[in-house]
C-alpha cells in the first residue's frame, strides 16, 4: 500500500490469508438482512485508495437504512493514522454519538 512505510500497518505486503478472509466476510454481508433502526456512523477518508467506496458506502447503506456517512478532506484509508485526521474524526464521531444517546 502507498505510504505503508510512515503508517501503523508497517508492512509492505497483504498476507493471502487477509484476503480470502475479506473475501468470505463480504459474501457474508451480502446475504445479510437490513438491520432497522441500528444508527451507524461511517467516515471515509476523500483520498481512499484502498477500497472502492461506492461499492461498500451502497452494501452499508442497505444493511443499515440509518446508516451516517461523513468523509474527511484530505485523508485516506487511515483517518487515524499519523493524526492528520483524527480531531475532525474525533469530532464527527461524538456528533454522532450526541444525536443518537
Amino acid at each position: 500500500p502507498r505510504g505503508y512505510e510512515e503508517g501503523f500497518l508497517g508492512a509492505p505486503f497483504i498476507p493471502t490469508s487477509w484476503i480470502r478472509a475479506l473475501g468470505s466476510w463480504n459474501a457474508r454481508l451480502k446475504k445479510r438482512k437490513a438491520t432497522l433502526g441500528l444508527p451507524v456512523l461511517c467516515i471515509w477518508g476523500a483520498d481512499e485508495d484502498a477500497l472502492n467506496v461506492s461499492y461498500s458506502a451502497g452494501l452499508l447503506s442497505r444493511l443499515f437504512p440509518a446508516l451516517r456517512s461523513y468523509t474527511l478532506p484530505g485523508m485516506g484509508h487511515i483517518v487515524f493514522d499519523l493524526g492528520a485526521g483524527q480531531e475532525l474524526a474525533i469530532i464527527k464521531i461524538l456528533e454522532f454519538l450526541d444525536s443518537n444517546y
